[in-house]
């Protein structure tokens, strides 16, 4: 190796060195470049992201926001829906017991034409009408004791 040496000359030596220099900067700046040029790529990406991930974040929320101006509207609506149907269904009930209780309760008036006694006659025995009316208020407490149980199940159970 040193007659090789020997046989190159002083420019030629200084060549070699300048062009292994040459290359070696040549590579350590394409090295260089493509590490700044992840540096770029991952910082544009972290941007974006965080972008992204705040304009989600607010989308997100508006959405929760709108769900829970929904379904309070919605438990409000059903709760003036639930004391109408309970008033409706206690003011019926109390009709059916009065209009029972009006039928059943008659007392003979004199001139009164439904009656051929006088004004002493006992009352009439009930009849079917009346057998089915009782059994009608008596289907009608219960179902509004049964609708009363589901609102209070729903209200308290499925609204939560």
């Amino acid at each position: 190796m040193m007659a090789l040496l020997a046989s190159l000359g002083v420019k030629d030596i200084f060549y070699g060195v300048l062009i292994a220099a040459l290359v070696s900067f040549v590579v350590y700046e394409r090295n260089h470049l493509i590490n700044e040029g992840k540096a770029d790529v991952l910082t544009a990406l972290a941007a974006s992201t965080a972008k992204l991930t705040a304009a989600n974040t607010a989308a997100l929320e508006a959405q929760a926001k709108a769900d829970a101006d929904k379904l309070d509207a919605l438990e409000s609506s059903y709760a003036k829906a639930l004391a109408t149907s309970t008033a409706s269904a206690s003011a019926l009930a109390q009709r059916l017991r009065d209009y029972e209780t009006a039928s059943r309760g008659k007392v003979a008036v004199p001139g009164d034409p439904a009656t051929s006694a006088g004004p002493d006659a006992p009352a009439a025995k009930s009849s079917g009408i009346d057998d089915a009316i009782a059994a009608v208020i008596t289907a009608a407490g219960h179902d509004a004791d049964q609708v009363t149980s589901l609102q209070q199940y729903i209200t308290g159970v499925c609204l939560k």
